[in-house]
């Protein structure tokens, strides 16, 4: 979709049900609160983190229950936490960590809950400090696909009501029963309201003529 304001706007985005578990936790998905809960690391070898050859790093992708908790490197340089969650929706928080290039290794936090999600990273060394940011939500709604993949749905000013999702011929997904119902219900109101419209018009333009 083309906007004159944004330009181009993706109202559908897709995420593939690949994950990435760097941790090597076995079954960490069930060890993490999908609701509350916080991820604290240290990042000791970076290895390519700050490589500008790379747009972006991933450095986790988690499942947990409905929900998706991704961390990465992105531009130059910021850390970027991504809850993509069908309950609470899309939230971005982002935190310029362009300060710690030349550390040995970074210490980070990731902390969420119902109310917010927060990102803290700090050098191992302690000269810089810890820095810290808190969370936006996106005008996004969140679905989960049949595969595991997710889909966001959504922009600013956009209301999107009935997504199908279709990888050759395999349904990721599609509108449940109640959706298609009450779509129906609000396009015969829209249609009898364009039709009492189009009736006020003719009858005005036939008292003019």
């Amino acid at each position: 979709m083309r906007d004159g304001r944004k330009g181009v706007r993706n109202i559908v985005r897709l995420l593939s049900p690949r994950v990435y578990n760097p941790f090597k936790i076995s079954g960490i998905e069930r060890l993490i609160k999908e609701d509350e809960g916080t991820i604290e690391f240290v990042i000791s070898e970076k290895g390519n983190l700050f490589d500008n050859k790379f747009d972006h790093v991933v450095i986790f992708d988690l499942p947990a229950g409905d929900s998706r908790f991704i961390l990465q490197r992105e531009g130059f340089y910021e850390l970027v936490f991504y809850r993509i969650s069908t309950s609470y929706g899309f939230r971005v928080t982002r935190l310029n960590i362009s300060k710690l290039k030349n550390s040995r290794g970074l210490h980070i936090f990731v902390v969420w809950s119902p109310k917010g999600d927060k990102l803290y990273a700090g050098d191992i060394e302690r000269r810089v400090g810890l820095l810290g940011a808190d969370s936006v939500d996106i005008s996004t709604q969140v679905i989960k696909g049949k595969d595991g993949s997710y889909i966001l749905i959504g922009d600013e000013g956009v209301d999107v009501r009935m997504v199908y999702v279709k990888i050759g011929k395999k349904i990721i997904s599609e509108p449940s029963a109640i959706d298609l119902f009450n779509f129906s219900i609000e396009k015969s109101k829209f249609y009898s309201k364009i039709a009492k419209e189009i009736s006020y018009l003719k009858l005005f333009v036939f008292k003019l003529g």
